[in-house]
């Protein structure tokens, strides 16, 4: 007839139905870069193109470090920036490789600097979405969590 159920059989039963499971799983990694790539290029085709005068003043600084080799920028709007800008270092810097791609490769150091803002935020969606699952949410839980933070909330803007 067939062979008893023990708790051999059983065992052996489970670890095969966990090694096909382990087979389907996804892959972190492809879900991530997935992820990463869905929400960029949203992002991206539906971002705003004006910094507004603090972004400004921040790309001047970036222009003129790569461009100039100084962090001196003129303020044509307002004139209270001058010679130096009165914000953080931080994000200029961060603009600062967009900006020598764009003027090596496209002539134009502002075009590539709208990629910032949208690469920034997507990793963004997917740092929350691998701290959900590390802390111990389902993949699927977490997508669906990481995808409501992307799209709806302020980070989409």
């Amino acid at each position: 007839m067939g062979q008893p159920v023990g708790a051999s059989s059983l065992t052996e039963v489970l670890r095969s139905w966990r090694r096909n499971q382990s087979a389907d799983a996804p892959r972190p990694e492809r879900l991530s870069l997935l992820l990463f790539a869905i929400t960029a290029c949203v992002y991206l085709l539906s971002g705003k193109t004006f910094f507004g005068y603090d972004g400004e003043m921040m790309y001047r600084v970036s222009e003129s470090i790569v461009l100039r080799h100084s962090i001196q920028v003129v303020d044509p709007i307002y004139h209270a920036n001058q010679p130096y800008a009165g914000y953080a270092i931080g994000l200029s810097l961060l603009m600062a490789p967009l900006v020598a791609l764009g003027a090596l490769l496209l002539h134009d150091p502002r075009l590539l600097v709208t990629l910032l803002e949208p690469a920034v935020t997507a990793g963004t969606v997917v740092a929350l979405n691998l701290l959900l699952v590390e802390l111990g949410c389902s993949w699927r839980r977490s997508l669906a969590i990481a995808l409501a933070y992307a799209f709806g909330t302020l980070a989409w803007h």
